[in-house]
This record gives structure tokens, sequence and C-alpha cells, in this order.
């Protein structure tokens, strides 16, 4: 009898726990498709190389169709990884970002203003401090 009660009590929670879970995925789930719909400017796509960055591996931006990536250069590898990423869209003067949650909670957004040169081949984001960057090839 004890046995079958903390089983109903332990399959109880279980169910408790994967519902607020649900919630979090289904809220991070809306905000992906809002995301996956907004428009994606074609000059911003591709590589973008940090004109700030005065090291021999400097600091490389890769937008891709959907995702947004922060790509560093690793000292314990030997190799530039790039991350997961962000899901991304921008209107005329911002780049929104989202990174998505996970079970213990859910995504963040951040709005970065931006600008492109007349060439498209300048991009300058105004986040604190500033950041300039120029087109680039995979580094």
């Amino acid at each position: 009898m004890k046995n079958r009660i903390l089983l109903k009590s332990i399959g109880l929670f279980a169910v408790s726990v994967l519902s607020l879970l649900n919630i979090s995925c289904d809220k991070d789930d809306e905000r992906i498709d809002f995301y996956k719909s907004q428009n994606r400017s074609q000059e911003l796509k591709g590589w973008w190389r940090s004109i700030d960055d005065t090291s021999e591996n400097p600091h490389y931006m890769l937008f891709e169709e959907l995702l947004y990536k922060s790509v560093s250069y690793s000292e314990v590898h030997g190799y530039y990884i790039p991350p997961e990423g962000d899901y991304w869209y921008n209107t005329s003067t911002h780049i929104h970002f989202l990174a998505p949650g996970n079970f213990k909670g859910s995504g963040t957004e951040r709005a970065t203003p931006f600008i492109l040169n007349a060439t498209k081949d300048t991009l300058s984001t105004y986040s604190n401090p500033a950041f300039y960057f120029v087109k680039s090839e995979h580094p």
C-alpha cells in the first residue's frame, strides 16, 4: 500500500514538473516562430571580422539564414569554435537576438543598434562600447 502511494506521488510530481517545463518551452517556441518570420537583411548575412581587435585571431560574427553566432578563437583548441547560435532578425535600426532557453528558464532577448556604411561592407554596432566589423570570409 505504501509503495502504491509513493509511486502515485512520484508520478504526480513528475507530471507537474513536466507541465511547468512545457509552459516555458511553449513560450520560447512562440518567440522562435516570431523570430523566424521576421526580416533578415541579405546585406547582414555572412561573416564579419572585428576591426577593433588587434590580436592575430580577431573576433568574428556570423549571420546565417536564421542563426547568429559570435565566433571567437579558442587558445586551448587552436581554432575558431562557433557556438550554438541565437535566432536573429533586423529592423532598419536594430538587430534583435533571441538566445533560446533550456529546461531551467526561458530564453533571453536583446537588441543592438547598428549602421551599415553606404557600400555595405562595414558594420557598426552601438552597444556599450561600439564595435566595428568588416565583411569577411570564413576565418
